[in-house]
């Protein structure tokens, strides 16, 4: 055991001599204007793309959707507009983080790859960071304003505006880790906004019950995959991806030679702690909504999850 920390301490000591040589080649530490005002613009573009997409699937839903149950519903149709919005964006950002997280990023354990490389490089993978500021911009408004989000909920859109812009904005922006938390990540929540959409608030007594079966039995499974996925994304694999960011943003922190560098690092190591929080908050409540589908009596089964 001695020896492990014998070892961690030297590495750690090492990097944080890396980084700390690093640091005097970025000075100032900010991307160059040109490609900050391209990433804003891009950012702009995803928020109005998400914009039209939610009032095009609304109006889809008002026009198409002409029963006294949706003329009586319509906040539903707003939040089912919205977590179709979802649905898509989450969709995208999984199947494109997977797939370039799987064959363009190297492993952590591999000898080629340098904590500045972790820190500096991975400059392609931007275009993450683009998206998930305007995603969760559009994301924060519709929460606040339309569809009452919880307190948790609004936290998560603030802090991943707060690391993605870290990532989009600083030239030392552990750009590495984009794919997989910015992108990959969202793969559980494809499901979630499936589930979101067959609650039990969208069956009717006046509905076929063939119509409300199948949406309670989507429901339920969705709850199962959703859990499934999020613990195996969002933990079993996240947990040393959130390690290694946690641990490279505190080295940078600490061997940042400006007040601006400290202000921003300090932030993005922050919000990157809550975001870990919430995400194991949110797997133990999984944990035991699963163990109480699966093993609950029938009265407890019957209970939302």
């Amino acid at each position: 055991m001695s020896l492990y920390i014998r070892n961690y301490i030297k590495n750690l000591q090492s990097d944080i001599d890396l980084i700390s040589n690093l640091q005097n080649e970025y000075i100032p530490s900010s991307v160059p204007p040109l490609p900050r005002y391209e990433s804003m613009i891009s950012i702009l573009y995803t928020f109005t793309g998400c914009t039209i997409f939610h009032i095009l699937t609304l109006l889809f839903f008002r026009y198409s959707c002409t029963t006294d149950f949706c003329d009586k519903n319509k906040n539903q149709i707003i939040k089912a507009s919205h977590q179709i919005t979802n649905l898509c964006a989450n969709l995208i950002l999984g199947l494109w983080g997977s797939y370039i997280w799987i064959t363009c990023v190297p492993s952590l354990l591999s000898s080629s790859l340098s904590i500045i490389d972790v820190v500096s490089s991975f400059q392609e993978f931007t275009s993450f960071a683009i998206f998930q500021i305007g995603y969760n911009l559009w994301s924060l408004s519709m929460g606040l304003w339309v569809v009452d989000e919880s307190r948790e909920m609004i936290g998560h859109h603030v802090a991943v505006v707060c690391t993605a812009s870290s990532c989009c904005f600083n030239m030392a922006g552990l750009r590495y880790y984009a794919p997989f938390f910015l992108g990959a990540f969202e793969i559980s929540s494809v499901p979630l906004a499936i589930m979101n959409m067959t609650k039990y608030e969208w069956r009717s007594p006046n509905k076929d019950e063939r119509y409300n079966l199948v949406l309670i039995n989507i429901h339920k499974a969705n709850k199962i995959w959703f859990g499934i996925t999020f613990l195996i994304v969002r933990v079993i694999l996240g947990t040393p991806q959130m390690y290694s960011i946690i641990r490279s943003g505190c080295i940078l922190c600490y061997t940042c030679q400006t007040f601006t560098c400290s202000l921003t690092t300090g932030i993005f190591c922050l919000c990157c702690l809550g975001l870990a929080y919430l995400q194991y908050l949110w797997g133990y409540l999984i944990i035991k909504a699963l163990v109480r589908l699966f093993f609950g009596n029938d009265k407890n089964k019957k209970k939302k999850m």
